[in-house]
């Protein structure tokens, strides 16, 4: 189920939360290699074995899964090692993060606009392997032979509508806030019969946070947190699924552990290192070793610290980015420059060719003026040889006939 506007759960300003600080997902898939990806916001992480899933290991979804939209409702592994994922009413198909195909959720055969998690149920013959998709307190199971998906209601003490789910081998995880039930795989094989699932705390069983995180952020203990969350929730959350009541409970293991009551189911926890002072009643407030603000000062602290970051980060990509506009604009000034440089030089050779044909047409009228000059003293040449030409044929025949009559 993809998170709400509101909510300490909710990204801030585009970065994403500490999964340790408000351990809600919104989907989670198990790959065939046995990697556990965990999907929240804009975001996701690869689960680590033994460390939590830090925000700087947080990576965009619609950057490494082309053509995948964020804040997703569910996704499930199949047989085959492809990723089903599912948002309002459109589902994407993805083999090794690349996008085989994308269809609508009516192609199951369910009348919802949208589901709330999903899983893929590996059964030792292939044609028996199942589909879950849950809706509110109902799920479809879809198999390949059945006509029609087997809409079943879950009855029990599971709090719906659930955030997430995944199956790990023959067990399937179920979220719910901060909390998640481990049901056998074989219960969803059979007809559903009610019955009473304990809860258990994400935090540590399932994303690995330590009392590290939890001082660093001004707790100073996963105890304190815990009971700075249990004293928010009675004073500001009473209509929560989820009711807290705290008080310590002793073992042979010199360990503390925590009891916590959920609307009349109990739960024990156990955690190293963490303080619990000791009462008739549960906790006293007189004698706690953190201050009644603790919780938000820490929270406030978190969101001051991304705020600051936040302008930070504007700040810097203002100034790179006006640095890079400066640059351009200096590059854009150069070819101008050049551009008009070039401008010049040709409009100067543009001038030089006029003048250039003005010589030369100056040239060819004076070329023409002399050829005209030298026409008229060629006729007059040729006039000139025409008459000494006649001359002499005339001083021939006088010679011829002198020369008979002598």
């Amino acid at each position: 189920m993809h998170q709400k506007l509101l909510g300490f759960n909710q990204v801030w300003l585009g970065c994403p939360q500490p999964i340790c600080l408000t351990p809600t997902i919104d989907a989670m898939i198990r790959l065939k290699n046995g990697t556990l990806l965990l999907f929240r916001g804009a975001y996701f992480w690869q689960l680590p074995t033994n460390a939590p899933p830090l925000v700087k290991h947080a990576k965009k979804i619609e950057k490494e899964w082309r053509g995948l939209s964020a804040y997703l409702d569910a996704a499930y592994t199949d047989r085959q090692g492809d990723c089903v994922f599912f948002k309002d009413n459109k589902v994407w198909v993805f083999r090794d993060e690349n996008l085989m195909t994308e269809f609508s959720l009516n192609a199951y055969n369910v009348i919802v606009d949208r589901i709330d998690a999903a899983v893929y149920l590996i059964a030792p013959q292939s044609e028996n392997d199942a589909i879950l998709l849950f809706k509110d307190s109902f799920y479809w199971k879809i198999r390949k032979h059945d006509l029609t998906p087997n809409r079943v209601h879950m009855t029990g003490n599971i709090h719906v509508p659930i955030d997430a789910a995944v199956s790990i081998k023959d067990t399937i995880f179920m979220f719910k806030d901060w909390m998640y039930y481990t049901i056998e795989s074989y219960f969803f094989m059979d007809n559903w019969t009610s019955r009473t699932f304990r809860p258990k705390f994400s935090m540590f069983d399932i994303f690995n946070c330590d009392n590290d995180f939890y001082k660093d952020i001004g707790f100073g203990s996963y105890g304190n947190f815990l009971l700075e969350i249990a004293t928010f929730s009675r004073e500001h959350a009473t209509s929560s699924w989820i009711s807290f009541d705290v008080c310590p409970v002793s073992d042979d293991r010199n360990e503390t552990n925590v009891l916590l009551i959920s609307k009349g189911t109990e739960q024990s926890e156990t955690h190293k290192s963490t303080a619990v002072t000791k009462h008739e009643h549960g906790v006293s407030t007189e004698q706690r070793t953190y201050k009644g603000y603790g919780f938000w000062i820490g929270i406030t602290f978190a969101f001051l610290a991304t705020i600051v970051t936040t302008v930070v980060v504007i700040n810097l990509s203002g100034h790179q980015q006006q640095r890079k506009l400066n640059e351009a604009q200096t590059q854009q000034s150069k070819i101008n420059e050049e551009f008009r440089n070039e401008m010049k030089t040709v409009k100067d050779s543009i001038t030089d060719l006029q003048l250039n044909e003005k010589a030369m047409r100056a040239h060819m009228t004076n070329l023409e003026k002399e050829q005209k000059i030298l026409g008229t003293k060629y006729d007059a040449l040729n006039s000139e040889r025409e008459k000494a030409n006649v001359q002499t044929t005339k001083k021939r025949f006088l010679c011829c006939i002198l020369s008979v009559f002598t």
